[in-house]
């Protein structure tokens, strides 16, 4: 048994319940049943008009890789947990971004473990979209500083300091995946040397460094470009 019907069931039941003894929340109840029987059809049915075109860019790399399309059984577990994904999502932008990583992975063929496609298609769908912009700025032996991230136009629309403590969250998340890493600045003998005792968090994360891991190299070539 699916255990996302049974969820989706409950769910249905719960509100219904709510609605009958609340009857402001009857618009909550409506908002599910929409979300349910429309929104994630659609998305689907959206997604796989965005795939099409990305199988179309990778179809010649497939063709290198059939045999092991057709014989490892993996496409239909990639296809299953990406639409799990993307029928729950709102962004378009990332849907986008889940038909090309999708794409990405059925051409990697036996070059990439399914475990690790499986693990992409994972770390995606926990980003959002301004970390994966976030992510742009990263270059394989590019070593940033965070006072040069903060910049970055994709903060511009908030004070510094609530822009800065988003870019901590976002950082670490990003750290947290395997993605990206701390680092030592030019000149630093480690990170663990540099201290700032009399400064305050602001001052002590602007100086930080960060650069891009291997793991989210290949990530950023699965999502935004070609893959591997």
């Amino acid at each position: 048994m699916d255990i996302g019907f049974v969820v989706a069931g409950l769910i249905k039941s719960g509100l219904r319940s709510i609605a009958a003894s609340i009857p402001v929340a009857a618009s909550i109840s409506q908002a599910w049943n929409e979300y349910e029987s429309h929104l994630q059809s659609k998305r689907i049915e959206q997604f796989f008009q965005l795939l099409q075109p990305e199988i179309a860019r990778v179809k010649e790399r497939i063709k290198l890789v059939e045999d092991h399309v057709r014989q490892s059984g993996e496409a239909p577990s990639l296809i299953e947990q990406t639409i799990d994904k993307i029928r729950k999502e709102n962004s378009e932008r990332k849907r986008q971004t889940f038909a090309h990583l999708l794409a990405n992975s059925v051409a990697a063929g036996p070059a990439l473990q399914q475990d690790d496609k499986l693990t992409f298609i994972d770390t995606l769908d926990t980003l959002t979209s301004q970390e994966i912009s976030l992510l742009l700025i990263f270059q394989p032996d590019l070593r940033i500083r965070v006072n040069e991230i903060i910049k970055n136009s994709i903060f511009d629309d908030i004070l510094y300091e609530e822009r800065l403590g988003k870019l901590v969250v976002s950082l670490k998340k990003l750290e947290s995946r395997g993605l990206i890493s701390e680092t030592i600045g030019p000149g630093d003998i480690s990170v663990m040397s540099v201290t700032y005792d009399r400064e305050g968090w602001e001052e002590k994360f602007e100086k930080k460094y960060f650069e891009l891991l291997p793991h989210g190299q290949v990530f950023y070539q699965m999502i935004l470009g070609e893959g591997i």
